[in-house]
């Protein structure tokens, strides 16, 4: 399995809740990346495609719910760059929800859904990045047929969609 995972044959599939509102119902992003030149833990979208230090990245990308100022959406990337679903969406003005490295903030709280809620009803919906592995498919070493795992969405983003959906 781990050279199907080097080779990039195993099929992954995420779903994150983005910050902003995708303008298309699905699309490619197709953003070379590379390093940030300062932040040694932080990749960029490579401003110069041409850059020897940057490396191709493609994701695809499938609304699955919008909503005002928030998108559920499904991304698969193409290639396995490190932080690319992360560093793809913020690329395009949606970055992950609670995603303080690419989208400013570490959190995402009920009076941030809910403007004019009063304080003492304020709430933490999630408080890491809202992004899950939600399927994964690779082909069985020995027996040669695809072996398929799905996980279903934590209760901290589900309860971050509810609050949303509201």
């Amino acid at each position: 399995v781990s050279m199907q995972f080097e080779g990039r044959t195993v099929h992954k599939e995420y779903v994150a809740l983005a910050s902003g509102e995708l303008d298309r119902d699905s699309d490619y992003i197709e953003a070379a990346m590379k390093h940030h030149p300062h932040e040694r833990e932080k990749m960029i979208v490579a401003p110069d495609p041409n850059d020897p230090e940057a490396k191709a990245a493609c994701s695809y990308y499938e609304v699955l719910e919008r909503f005002r100022g928030y998108t559920l959406v499904k991304v698969q990337p193409r290639t396995g760059r490190t932080h690319q679903i992360r560093v793809h969406l913020a690329h395009v003005k949606c970055p992950v929800v609670a995603d303080k490295l690419y989208g400013g903030r570490d959190r995402l709280r009920r009076v941030d859904v809910e403007p004019g809620l009063p304080t003492d009803c304020d709430e933490v919906l999630i408080g890491r990045q809202a992004l899950h592995a939600f399927r994964l498919r690779f082909k069985h070493p020995r027996l040669g047929r695809w072996i398929e795992a799905e996980a279903p969405l934590a209760p901290d983003i589900r309860h971050a969609l509810e609050a949303i959906r509201t």
